[in-house]
């Protein structure tokens, strides 16, 4: 499909007014012509469940009373659901950035392995504050954004395995990106 320049100069204009999450996603799937299957495979599926778990603990922080209010107005609570958004979004940005200089080709040195760590570890950190943030009810068997966010935190732990555990992942950032010694077995 051809479209004038004006009418790409708008649409870019209007996908860089947009959050960058959304922006991004919109990008690749107007701008770049993806599919949504092929966007959200670039974009990364564990970075959806962070989302997710992000929006769970949104909407249990405004079901849960603090002081006669919603949790969700106390600027401790924002303050952690902020620092977990943060982390998410910078952990996209590092997966992007791995991908990029796959595509095309750039010397980024341990590119992979730092944002399989980062994203790890950080997903990990979050679904702990999360989990802290909305106990007990995250504790607890009740169906909805409780249970999500029990899930999320289960499965943050599983993170750091697979794909390569973040020991060996540190050693490969330190040999390739810091010209460290190896340490592992050869």
């Amino acid at each position: 499909v051809i479209i004038s320049r004006e009418r790409a100069h708008q649409l870019a204009e209007a996908v860089a007014a947009l959050p960058p999450q959304r922006g991004c996603a919109c990008g690749r799937n107007k701008l770049e012509g993806r599919t949504q299957a092929q966007t959200a495979e670039a974009m990364g599926i564990s970075r959806k469940m962070v989302e997710q778990d992000i929006e769970a603990a949104q909407e249990l922080c405004r079901q849960i009373r603090y002081r006669g209010r919603p949790l969700i107005e106390d600027p401790g609570a924002q303050a952690q659901l902020a620092h977990a958004t943060a982390c998410a979004w910078l952990s996209g940005a590092l997966g992007w950035r791995a991908m990029w200089a796959s595509a095309e080709k750039k010397n980024v040195p341990a590119a992979g392995p730092m944002a399989k760590m980062f994203a790890s570890e950080q997903f990990l950190i979050g679904a702990t504050i999360l989990l802290n943030l909305t106990a007990p009810h995250s504790l607890s068997k009740q169906p909805g954004p409780a249970a999500f966010i029990n899930q999320c935190y289960r499965h943050a732990h599983g993170t750091r395995i697979y794909g390569g555990t973040s020991e060996i992942h540190r050693s490969l950032i330190a040999e390739w990106a810091l010209g460290m010694p190896r340490t592992r077995a050869k």
